[in-house]
């Protein structure tokens, strides 16, 4: 007897013969799930949600009372007699996919059709039969598919193809039939008024002569994978196995008045009514609130290929439920578990969790030892010793736990200390980082004390760590100290550390060091060299707290915007310069967390549990991650449409399925090319990236972002392969790569017997050419005089005006510090005259320092020297989109020391001109940067969507400047080359290439 089942019935006996206890425990879970709801504004045909599939391509099919859909997680295709006009009947009510991946869809109105090979078709019904609502569909293994509707039973014969069988529909019965279900054993089932019948060779047998008893007026049922029924009745809802039928719960008359669903995944059966979904496993009955989300039952049940729950509702549009992948400290306890900046575990697995209070989880449950904000003090880090012994520090001191209550050790070094790291050595020693400096405790309470006037780089320390060779390693607001044989050896800002505050320290297997930087990224030091990764390689943020290291060898990174899962090998490539950016997943408020951002800068702002467990203090809760549950399932990649018109002709939407399979011909007056494409991830399909390349045109992958869309324009005669991949918010790549062969016509004059005539009328023309190329150079020699006197004017006009700020503002305030100086010295020294005029000069001194830095940030770009030229570009960028509202996709990868100084100023100065052009005349509300490298060239490609200009940007409105013509002389000097493309309503597009040259 299968173990559910036995729980089932032991704690079924015990209830009748015991008295008062249910037969399944009950409990309510709702914060178990995400819950994500779409209606009609969202993009559904309409609010009641008959039936819902998933496909073998991976989409999701829901059936309406206004029609089908297809969805892929961000967007609903609607297919209705407007865009199809075969399908006659909208009022979907049933949908199916049989074993040969055709989809099958029933109307209220009595129509069936398929969808295979991409093509709908109307299927019609034996002569003389009057098909009226299609309940639904099943198939046997035999390849027999049936139709249950309210005129009967339909029988139909699907051959190899999946094609009906010419002449094989047979009527089995003309009662009206519903609630179609399938058994293990292959054999199909049918309701037949309020009875169910199993078909066997045509025929109809009681579910009673099948040795199955089932309650009167059974209304659904559903089989699970080892034969069970999971059944519902018009007043019950139970499980029918061997010949007897167990109640599980009552069902009260009303939930007719809307409808239930069922489901089965493994050995968990679920029930949806009103606004409530009941899961029933091993022996527990857990009610999950549905509020908010559904309030009138529902008709169909989905589980995804993700693991996702999908509900097709009576009134409350699609809703989908998915499973939290991480835990929370939270769920453990009715406490309030906030404020937690450390903690710890001891050798029984016994977690610690500190901050204003001290809480102990042990055995899945959370109990609070003191409160210790009562007595103003706090929490700021532990360690356990070897003796198992919790020790904790903060800002009262230092204290030991024994029989769960704190003891104060009253030592002196201590007092009027914020300790925030505490680490235990190889020997025995407790090394305390407080804001004084470094302690260090013997084991038998003896205390060495350590600070700048011994070496240390700073006297606040966060973080303390012992690598193998026993170096001692420490963590600081202003950068790494290692103390080795009584001596320091520092990192700082001055050696290359892109960030002063290092919160934490990792030794890898290998011996490599990680650093944790507050607003630097990560850096990996290894053979002497160090490397910055950070938010330009496809960090979450440059803010780190925490690295962890799974079992299986993953890094998680806990930053401000979430905890980052990346390969060690991965971290690597990118750290070598072999990979641009790196590929991982990103955890973060969209997987459940009340907040993505950390709770760190103490010891210890997370740990590995001996589970296998990663826990991380966040600013609301402490999340709780299990590497082993969090692999994905790989994305799906589909082509869904590809159109190609000329400049003047709009793309007409196709009235029935894409081919991508086949060669898409393209005129040759028609060169323009718009692919729709999208990733099928069921679970965060907003996070999904898409990379695509046109092989022919592209040697490289763009990284398209969320975009769905690729367009191009113009393209040359020749044979194309377009190729587009996803990766998930999991760091998955889809399973394969979508593809679609293009071909674009010749143009006559693209013909070889063109090019041989034009061959030869260039070389009949040879001598024009070259007089016209000496009349070109006179002509760009001019253009280099008139760049020279332009560059002159604004140099001057340039002084002019920081001559006048200098007077007028910096000038006049000296003048007025002078003039109340001299004042003051005639004065009484202790009158109150003397204080004013002293107050006066102070104010205006500050104001002039403010003045002062103005002037300099205007001329010299400060990011641009203390974080280089991959982050200066960023910044610039994000101030723009703060400052104006226009909102930039940036795909910059790092250019940082591929240049010398001068060439990186001219550089930013270039990308810094376009973005000021966006902003003052494209009218444009988006635009597009991206920076990428080669092995020889920097590529830059700057693109708005505005309105444009003709010509090559050399019209009234640029020339008002120095406009285009200054970054083309800027990128001559640089020895690259400047393309604009411009279009009158349509947008500017402008492209670089710079030569990485002698950085001398």
């Amino acid at each position: 007897m299968p173990k559910v089942l036995l729980a089932f019935l032991t704690v079924l006996i015990l209830a009748q013969f015991g008295g008062a206890d249910p037969p399944f425990r009950q409990a309510n879970k709702a914060d178990q799930f995400l819950i994500k709801r779409w209606s009609t504004e969202d993009g559904i045909p309409q609010n009641t949600v008959t039936s819902i599939v998933q496909t073998r391509d991976g989409y999701i099919w829901i059936g309406t009372f206004g029609g089908l859909a297809r969805f892929d997680g961000i967007r609903f295709t609607v297919f209705d007699s407007a865009t199809v006009p075969i399908l006659t009947g909208n009022r979907i009510l049933s949908l199916f996919e049989d074993s040969h991946g055709t989809l099958w869809i029933g109307t209220e109105t009595g129509e069936v059709y398929n969808l295979r090979n991409l093509k709908f078709e109307a299927i019609g019904t034996v002569a003389g039969f009057q098909r009226r609502t299609v309940w639904g569909f099943a198939e046997d293994t035999a390849g027999n598919l049936f139709i249950s509707s309210g005129s009967g039973l339909e029988r139909v014969a699907l051959d190899a193809s999946g094609a009906i069988v010419p002449a094989s529909g047979k009527i089995l019965t003309t009662a009206a039939t519903d609630g179609l279900c399938k058994h293990p054993s292959g054999a199909v089932w049918i309701k037949v008024g309020s009875e169910y019948f199993a078909i066997e060779d045509d025929k109809l047998i009681p579910a009673a002569d099948k040795g199955i008893s089932l309650p009167i007026r059974t209304m659904r049922m559903t089989f699970a994978d080892d034969g069970r029924a999971f059944v519902g009745s018009y007043t019950t809802l139970g499980i029918a196995e061997y010949g007897t039928y167990h109640e599980i719960v009552p069902i009260e008359a009303k939930i007719h008045q809307s409808g239930y669903s069922l489901g089965i995944t493994d050995e968990t059966f679920w029930y949806q009514q009103a606004d409530e979904l009941i899961e029933i496993r091993q022996g527990e009955l857990i009610r999950h609130d549905l509020k908010g989300f559904v309030s009138g039952g529902s008709r169909a049940m989905l589980f995804d290929n993700d693991g996702n729950i999908w509900i097709a509702t009576q009134y409350d549009g699609l809703v989908r439920l998915t499973r939290r992948k991480i835990g929370l400290a939270s769920d453990l306890t009715d406490i309030e578990v906030a404020g937690i900046i450390t903690t710890a575990e001891d050798r029984q697995g016994t977690v610690w969790l500190g901050g204003p209070q001290l809480f102990k989880v042990k055995n899945g449950s959370v109990t609070t030892l003191t409160d210790l904000e009562r007595q103003g003090s706090f929490i700021r880090t532990m360690a356990v010793d070897s003796n198992d012994a919790l020790w904790v520090s903060g800002t009262a001191g230092l204290f030991t736990l024994e029989n769960d209550k704190l003891i104060q050790v009253s030592e002196p070094p201590l007092e009027r200390r914020d300790v925030n790291s505490m680490y235990f050595d190889r020997v025995g020693n407790l090394w305390l980082g407080s804001n004084k400096g470094l302690n260090r405790r013997s084991p038998d309470g003896e205390y060495t004390n350590y600070s700048t006037e011994n070496g240390l780089v700073d006297n606040d320390v966060r973080f303390i760590t012992e690598t193998r060779d026993g170096t001692l390693w420490l963590g600081t607001t202003h950068g790494v100290s290692k103390l080795k044989d009584g001596k320091f050896e520092n990192i700082s800002t001055e050696d290359g550390l892109p960030a002063a505050f290092v919160r934490d320290i990792y030794e890898d297997e290998d011996g490599t060091i990680w650093l944790g930087t507050y607003g630097g990224g990560i850096v990996r030091l290894r053979g002497g060299e160090m490397v910055a990764i950070r938010r330009s390689e496809g960090l979450p943020n440059n803010f780190v707290s925490r690295i962890l290291v799974d079992n299986g060898g993953k890094f998680w990174i806990l930053s401000n915007r979430g905890i980052f899962a990346v390969s060690r090998s991965e971290l690597n490539e990118v750290a070598d310069r072999k990979k641009g950016n790196l590929v991982g997943s990103i955890y973060g408020t969209a997987d459940g967390m009340p907040s993505s951002e950390a709770n760190g800068g103490h010891q210890l702002a997370g740990f590995k549990a001996a589970n296998g467990k990663l826990w991380f203090p966040m600013l609301k809760d402490v999340v709780i991650i299990d590497p082993e549950n969090s692999t994905h399932s790989r994305p799906g990649i589909e082509i869904e449409l590809a159109t190609s018109r000329s400049g003047s002709t709009d793309p007409v939407a196709p009235s029935e399925l894409f081919d991508p399979s086949e060669l898409l011909q393209i005129a040759d007056d028609e060169r323009n090319l718009e692919i729709e494409y999208t990733g099928l991830d069921f679970t965060r399909p907003e996070d999904l990236r898409f990379f695509y390349k046109l092989e022919g045109l592209e040697n490289e992958w763009v990284d398209a972002g969320s975009r769905r869309t690729a367009f191009y324009p113009y393209l040359p005669a020749g044979d194309y392969t377009f190729q587009v991949k996803a990766l998930n918010a999991s760091g998955v790549w889809s399973e394969r790569t979508a593809t679609l062969r293009v071909n674009v016509e010749q143009r006559f004059w693209e013909t070889r017997w063109f090019t041989s005539l034009a061959f030869a009328i260039v070389i009949g023309i040879g001598g024009f050419v070259f007089l016209a190329r000496q009349r070109r150079q006179a002509e760009r020699t001019e253009v280099q005089r008139e760049f020279s006197r332009r560059l002159l004017y604004t140099h001057e006009s340039e002084r002019q005006r920081i001559a006048t700020e200098l007077h007028d503002g910096l000038g006049q305030n000296l003048l007025l510090i002078k003039n109340w100086a001299s004042l003051a010295n005639g004065e009484d020294p202790s009158s109150d005259d003397v204080s004013a005029y002293l107050g006066k000069i102070s104010n205006t001194a500050a104001v002039s320092i403010e003045e002062t830095r103005t002037i300099v940030r205007e001329l010299i770009p400060q990011n641009l020297s203390l974080f280089g030229l991959t982050e200066a570009i960023m910044n610039m960028i994000d101030q723009i989109q703060d400052a104006s509202g226009v909102v930039f996709d940036a795909r910059v990868q790092n250019i940082d020391d591929l240049l010398s100084k001068e060439s990186e100023l001219s550089v930013y100065r270039i990308i810094q001109e376009c973005l000021n052009n966006i902003l003052k005349h494209s009218e444009s509300s988006r635009g597009t940067i991206e920076v990428q490298k080669s092995e020889d060239f920097i590529s830059i490609v700057i693109e708005d969507y505005g309105k444009g200009f003709p010509g090559n940007g050399e019209t009234s409105e640029t020339k008002k400047g120095i406009g285009l013509f200054s970054i083309a002389e800027r990128v001559q000097f640089l020895g690259g080359t400047m393309a604009v493309d411009s279009v009158v309503g349509k947008g500017t597009k402008i492209s670089f290439s710079i030569r990485i040259g002698d950085k001398q």
